[in-house]
């Protein structure tokens, strides 16, 4: 039966060299970068250059990081092969390699979940990140959130959405007594907000998330995000 195999020691085993010898794969794959060939059906038999791996990740990228829950026991060599677009430009990034941009006394990796490319890259929650140079990494497959949740941290450094708690971003001492004052001149119009919005909202406070636009809604550090939220409404409607 099934049932029986599942716990057959033989079978662990199979299923265990099996993780190794796909992922010892994989990561030759992702190592080896850019592959130059010749089509020979055109007439120039022109040099193509492609990447493999990003081939490879464009078809089962989305099943890959599912492997982040399901296999506890590979899941930093898993993370090493995960893969996102982000603010630093067009082409796909590591986390390995953020890190390695990661600027002078940046703590974290930032990202944000959204819908789309074009939703992530307009997110008002990542102005402020943008601006003091932070790059942030756009999530908008639908597994990333439910990811995140058992990926952490990456080479020491915690995975921080820009939508959710608070930021606590790097501040110098002027950043911190224009912050300060900013709060006695606003701290009025703030109280009104709050009484008026008391059965709406949690709070309201200033924020160094944005730069441009007025407001943006924030949620809790270990709440759903907005896309989350809709992605189960909609799976549960009949």
């Amino acid at each position: 039966s099934r049932e029986f195999l599942q716990k057959d020691r033989t079978t662990a085993g199979i299923r265990k060299q099996v993780v190794k010898q796909s992922l010892s794969l994989l990561e030759s794959l992702a190592d080896e970068g850019d592959v130059t060939s010749k089509d020979d059906d055109e007439e120039d038999a022109e040099e193509t250059t492609r990447n493999r791996y990003l081939e490879f990740w464009g078809q089962f990228g989305r099943i890959l990081k599912e492997g982040v829950h399901f296999e506890h026991g590979e899941r930093e060599r898993i993370a090493k092969l995960l893969r996102y677009s982000s603010s630093a430009g067009e082409e796909l990034t590591s986390l390995a390699d953020y890190v390695e941009r990661m600027q002078d006394g940046q703590e974290s990796i930032y990202f944000v979940t959204a819908e789309s490319h074009s939703a992530a890259e307009n997110s008002p929650h990542i102005e402020g990140l943008r601006a003091r140079g932070y790059e942030v990494l756009y999530m908008t497959d639908t597994v990333d959130e439910w990811v995140v949740e058992a990926l952490s941290e990456f080479d020491g450094k915690k995975l921080v959405s820009a939508a959710k708690g608070a930021l606590d971003l790097p501040e110098s001492d002027e950043e911190k007594e224009q912050k300060e004052e900013r709060a006695g001149k606003f701290s009025g119009l703030i109280d009104a907000m709050k009484e008026s919005l008391s059965e709406t909202v949690k709070d309201i406070r200033l924020s160094d998330r944005l730069t441009d636009s007025p407001a943006c809604l924030v949620g809790e550090q270990n709440q759903l995000s907005p896309h989350m939220a809709r992605l189960m409404k909609a799976n549960n409607q009949p």
